[in-house]
């Protein structure tokens, strides 16, 4: 049985928007134009990005939650000295794997990506440092690469979808993203975690 099951983390996944839409809509928005805003920044721009995409989550969990939402949140990354520094280290690695993958050759690049694709969100909602972060991530996907490549391709053709129509589209398929990717960060956990104990009754119990 797939790990994955990825009717299941779409259905998910609008179920913890679809109550909250003109919230959720709104804060993509500003978003969107904050990401645009320091796109114009030479080298920094994507940079910035990642530090921006940690506070937009920050905030998506506390609409979702039905939580106080204040103007801090979004500056989640900045609010602590020690996690600034974690973030700033992780974009770092991050983007140095990435770069380096497909300097080398195009498919270790997509290989890295794909299986780097869940650090930043650990790092948000579980708040180890970077390494943990990027150990996680390659360690959960590891064995649901194939699994996790499909699903970022779904990704993809629904903010490709958003983005046809007018772009606004794109103010409910990216948080819909955001929440799909943590439902797999979930289930991979979960998955991981039950492993070793399928495993120890694999082998208490063998097959003749």
């Amino acid at each position: 049985m797939s790990t994955l099951r990825y009717g299941e983390i779409f259905d998910h996944a609008w179920g913890q928007i679809k109550d909250k839409l003109p919230l959720v809509a709104g804060l993509t928005l500003v978003y969107f134009l904050a990401t645009s805003v320091f796109s114009w920044i030479p080298s920094l721009g994507l940079f910035m990005s990642g530090f921006i995409h940690a506070g937009y989550v920050v905030c998506l969990l506390k609409i979702r939650d039905s939580n106080e939402l204040s103007f801090n949140d979004f500056f989640w990354p900045f609010l602590d000295f020690n996690r600034l520094l974690q973030m700033a280290l992780f974009l770092m690695i991050f983007s140095f794997l990435i770069g380096f993958g497909f300097i080398l050759l195009v498919i270790p690049g997509i290989y890295l990506v794909v299986a780097l694709s869940l650090g930043s969100l650990y790092f948000v909602t579980r708040k180890p440092d970077a390494i943990e972060a990027i150990k996680m991530s390659l360690h959960l996907i590891s064995n649901h690469w194939w699994q996790m490549f499909g699903l970022l391709i779904l990704i993809c053709l629904l903010n490709i979808a958003g983005a046809i129509c007018f772009g606004i589209g794109l103010l409910l398929s990216m948080p819909m993203s955001v929440f799909i990717l943590l439902r797999a960060l979930d289930v991979l956990e979960k998955s991981s975690a039950e492993a070793p104990k399928t495993q120890q009754v694999s082998t208490e119990n063998p097959t003749s």
